[in-house]
């Protein structure tokens, strides 16, 4: 499905389209993300490096999130010079390798979706919508791949990590399931970590 051609690009039309109107809560826009949701599954393994823009895996930069012992070693063991330039982009700034616009399934992936993920969070009171995006932030937010990382990053720029917090609150069971693997995987950045322990939760 995800060498569909236009897919992604008409599925998040469709989110875009309804986010602010009355339509944010109806099924068309739950099956929307739910498929969203199933698409941004094993990305980094179901995807190949030319589909991923070139990219490479990461080697230190998710060492260097990890505070002063990071710095000093790098993920197996030997000392690393910090990298500079994108990969050390940590939510400040312009999106890493914007040269062109991400579209089709790079969409999926880059960090321009988790906006639209976020509002449907905070505005939509479907609790399958709720769920499927909660489970796509999880999914991207998943793993030491270099987009997942951005994906990090990127919700707190974005200030969602209150928004998945306030969310472990609601009366539904699937929802707070998915919204805590997702504030999980959020965690894995040592910066959301310490923002998400300061978050009031009662």
């Amino acid at each position: 499905m995800r060498e569909c051609e236009g897919l992604t690009d008409a599925l998040l039309y469709v989110i875009q389209t309804a986010l602010g109107s009355s339509e944010i809560d109806s099924k068309t826009v739950e099956n929307c993300v739910c498929i969203l949701r199933n698409l941004s599954y094993r990305l980094a393994a179901e995807t190949s490096h030319s589909q991923q823009g070139g990219s490479e895996e990461l080697d230190g930069l998710l060492c260097d999130t990890g505070g002063k012992d990071a710095e000093s070693s790098g993920c197996w063991g030997k000392k690393k010079k910090k990298k500079k330039g994108h990969d050390q982009w940590d939510g400040v700034g312009p999106f890493p390798e914007l040269a062109e616009p991400p579209k089709g399934i790079q969409m999926l992936w880059h960090p321009t979706i988790v906006k639209p993920y976020l509002t449907l969070l905070s505005e939509c009171s479907n609790p399958d919508t709720l769920e499927g995006a909660a489970g796509a932030l999880q999914n991207l937010a998943a793993g030491s791949w270099k987009w997942s990382v951005y994906i990090r990053a990127a919700v707190r720029k974005e200030k969602g990590l209150p928004i998945l917090v306030e969310l472990l609150r609601i009366d539904n069971d699937r929802v707070v399931c998915a919204v805590a693997t997702a504030l999980r995987n959020m965690a894995l950045d040592i910066r959301n970590k310490e923002l998400i322990d300061i978050v009031p939760k009662s």
